[in-house]
């Protein structure tokens, strides 16, 4: 389980970029425990060695997302100006993150008992969860994403069921637009770090810190 304490944020960057560095530490550090849930629980799937396979792309490419997310949450962050306002918002989020961490304890600590394929599945469900909640501690969309979805369940349903040539394409067309509906959601956050940061430039104290124009 990845380890907030341990980590070791750098004295000059600002609460919103420390944020970052904590988003970054609990996202990474959680997929070599994710990793060995997925593989282990492969030991009960008809074909195991291709099993193990797929888990560890998956976990490679969660890494990738951490890593890329992390970055972006710094350079978004050098637009932030620093004020009471951001800092509660990096504060606020720093707790997310943080109760993220130890509602997977719990989690894990209910995965106790049963059979040991309910167990393997409980402990990589914990760990999906931690990571799903750590990247909303940041920016989410629920309702644009919901929207989007939906979108994309229309497309699904309208592609060919034949011939087969034309059914694949469809489908990949309709999972692309889907993933960029999602990007353009959570470029415009209803929820965490920088929904708050954005709020904060409308507030009352975004413009006693500067961060906008009086009278408005």
């Amino acid at each position: 389980m990845a380890s907030l304490a341990a980590l070791a944020t750098p004295t000059r960057a600002t609460p919103c970029a420390q944020v970052c560095d904590i988003f970054r530490h609990t996202c990474v550090q959680l997929q070599p425990p994710k990793l060995g849930a997925c593989q282990a629980a492969c030991d009960f799937d008809l074909t195991p060695q291709s099993c193990r396979g797929l888990c560890r792309l998956s976990v490679n490419e969660a890494a990738r997302d951490c890593r890329h997310e992390a970055r972006t949450c710094r350079a978004k962050c050098r637009t932030v100006a620093r004020g009471p306002c951001t800092r509660g918002c990096a504060t606020r989020a720093r707790v997310c993150l943080r109760a993220d961490v130890l509602e997977a304890r719990g989690c894990l600590g209910r995965c106790r008992g049963g059979k040991e394929q309910a167990r393997l599945e409980c402990r990589e469900s914990c760990f999906v969860e931690l990571e799903s909640g750590a990247f909303k501690c940041l920016r989410a969309a629920p309702v644009c994403i919901h929207a989007a979805k939906q979108v994309e369940h229309a497309c699904l349903s309208a592609c060919p069921r034949e011939p087969f040539t034309e059914r694949v394409p469809c489908k990949r067309v309709c999972k692309k637009a889907y993933r960029r509906a999602v990007e353009v959601c959570l470029d415009h956050p209803e929820a965490g770090l920088f929904a708050c940061t954005t709020e904060c430039a409308g507030s009352a104290a975004g413009a006693f810190v500067g961060l906008r124009p009086t009278g408005r």
